[in-house]
């Protein structure tokens, strides 16, 4: 499989990056950031394979994804002191763990790992699990800095790659966050937006950390029928879980072993389609031109995964799949009642 060299230096993608920033960006900037997305493909084959073998035995499923342009973006106007050419997860890999011990084992596993390449900060600097983000979001995160090995590989020296590790539990409350963001043009994820409506997620996290996990989320000094309280009440305020049962669950058709970009808009009757391609150089051109065409119109995202079902499960918030977090909520609230 052949995947494109950086054509950039490290210095040109970042005065790139610099111009995307400040509203600026030319159509040459546009083409040096499509190329230096596009060449994290090979450092993406690269760890999917490792970690796909690693996982094997126990069936974790396990996806990769291309960061989206606009999320590049924004990320680079969200963080004024952030560098293109070392962002953390232009490139980005997923495992999903039934629970925290297996999680954690994996993780350590990982660390301990006989290979060139090198993490790139201290192993528990991305621990959201022991230190859960203000969002509620949990997981811990792993970024590694691409090392060469034989011949042909030096021009990817150095980028980077993120691996997420998340529970079912976290991934639930994640993904549960992503898809009411496509269905509300919110902003949770990033930890923006209303008070109310960010608040909701942080209550739901809580919700689902304590009676899947047994542990609390980021509001460890609220009691557990608070949490019940203020989440019940921002719900029937907000009614987003209604609005998720309400929402169309898509099954567009789907290949496996393949590069597939999906496009989501809210506004259609069937809100996402699927396109898959058998070579990534054509996924690619086609995940271009998809976000340049379909700006501001739809969430477009280059993903793949060893199977079918891992594809569906990694990237459920494009598939308006909120059946697990409808489930986790409602049996957690009965719980804590």
């Amino acid at each position: 499989m052949s995947f494109p060299e950086p054509g950039f230096s490290k210095g040109e993608v970042d005065r790139s990056g610099d111009r995307f920033r400040a509203g600026t960006a030319t159509e040459h900037d546009e083409v040096v950031l499509a190329n230096w997305r596009a060449a994290h493909g090979r450092v993406i084959n690269v760890f999917q394979a490792n970690l796909r073998n690693r996982c094997k035995e126990f069936q974790y499923p396990v996806g990769q994804r291309l960061k989206r342009f606009p999320t590049i973006v924004d990320k680079l106007t969200r963080q004024p002191e952030m560098h293109l050419a070392r962002m953390n997860d232009i490139a980005g890999c997923r495992v999903i763990f039934p629970t925290i011990k297996s999680l954690y084992q994996f993780r350590d596993q990982l660390l301990k790992a006989r290979w060139s390449h090198k993490l790139t900060h201290d192993p528990d600097r991305y621990d959201y699990v022991e230190r859960p983000k203000e969002t509620g979001y949990r997981g811990i995160h792993l970024v590694y800095s691409f090392v060469p090995r034989g011949r042909g590989a030096e021009p990817w020296r150095g980028l980077r790659i993120e691996i997420q590790l998340r529970t079912k539990a976290q991934h639930v409350w994640a993904t549960g966050v992503e898809t009411g963001d496509l269905l509300t043009k919110g902003r949770a994820k990033f930890g923006e937006g209303a008070d109310a409506y960010r608040r909701y997620w942080l209550l739901a996290s809580e919700i689902i950390a304590r009676t899947r996990e047994g542990q609390p989320s980021y509001l460890a000094e609220l009691s557990s029928e608070e949490i019940v309280y203020h989440f019940e009440a921002l719900d029937q305020q907000l009614n987003i879980r209604r609005l998720m049962r309400s929402a169309r669950r898509s099954q567009p058709k789907l290949k496996a072993e393949a590069s597939t970009v999906l496009i989501y808009r809210a506004d259609r009757k069937l809100p996402l389609t699927a396109h898959s391609f058998s070579h990534w150089q054509d996924a690619v051109k086609f995940y271009n031109k998809a976000e340049k065409d379909l700006a501001d119109q739809a969430d477009v995202v280059l993903v793949e995964a060893d199977n079918v079902k891992s594809i569906r499960n990694v990237f459920r918030n494009y598939f308006s799949n909120t059946t697990d977090f409808l489930r986790y909520i409602d049996a957690g609230i009965n719980l804590l009642k």
